[in-house]
């Protein structure tokens, strides 16, 4: 856990981006680059965008993290209540 008074933007970004769960039945997540296949909507990707915003430096930062389906991954047979 980050102290609220010592992160940077940078360090609470990456924080989160490690601690997202993986889906049931995708692969790890991994980072969203221009000019793979889940831009177009040709395959089922799952897509997380984090973004924080520190008004202290009056800048955004976010990280773009993309999953495949994986046939050998565990699935959740009964999803939970939201």
């Amino acid at each position: 856990m980050l102290s609220d008074r010592s992160a940077t933007a940078e360090m609470a970004l990456d924080h989160a981006v490690r601690s997202v769960p993986r889906l049931a039945g995708f692969s790890a997540w991994r980072p969203g680059i221009s000019g793979i296949p889940y831009l177009s909507g040709d395959e089922p990707h799952a897509v997380v965008v984090v973004l924080i915003h520190d008004p202290r430096d009056a800048r955004v930062r976010s990280a773009t993290l993309v999953a495949t389906p994986d046939p050998a991954a565990p699935t959740d047979p009964e999803p939970s209540p939201r």
